[in-house]
């Protein structure tokens, strides 16, 4: 099994998304899908904060009827994960990290849209002067 571990540079600060490519099956990977599952990877930078540090581990498999690629990129709350079988690394690459990015998507419109549901609420409990918190601890 060949494993290899380095970093992806970004924009943002001096953090560094972390990326971990492995390979099953006896599979030895050429440089040109190295950099390629690199280059796609820090595409999604963008949808992660300075302080998340993101870490994708990349693991590519190959079987007599396709290649696969399955990435996974764990975070403080969730963890996201996609496979995709294909003819090629860089096809499979392509459409894992498609994947992976509407995923993210739709974990940020679903926090998005919670917080702006609490957010109207807190507003309103916020500006309704009956309620005394001091009072219903005493009470209680």
């Amino acid at each position: 099994m060949l494993f290899v571990c380095y970093n992806i540079g970004i924009s943002k600060g001096d953090e560094n998304m972390l990326v971990t490519i492995r390979t099953k099956n006896k599979v030895e990977l050429e440089p040109k899908v190295k950099n390629y599952a690199e280059a796609k990877l820090a595409k999604l930078e963008q949808y992660f904060s300075d302080r998340d540090n993101p870490m994708a581990n990349v693991l590519c498999k190959e079987y007599p009827e396709a290649k696969a690629v399955e990435i996974t990129i764990p975070t403080k709350n969730i963890i996201l994960r996609a496979e995709v079988k294909d003819e090629t690394f860089l096809g499979a690459i392509d459409l894992a990290v498609d994947k992976l990015e509407n995923q993210i998507k739709k974990h940020k419109s679903k926090i998005y849209s919670s917080m702006k549901r609490r957010e109207g609420l807190s507003q309103y409990y916020s500006t309704n002067n009956d309620f005394d918190l001091e009072k219903m601890k005493t009470e209680v």
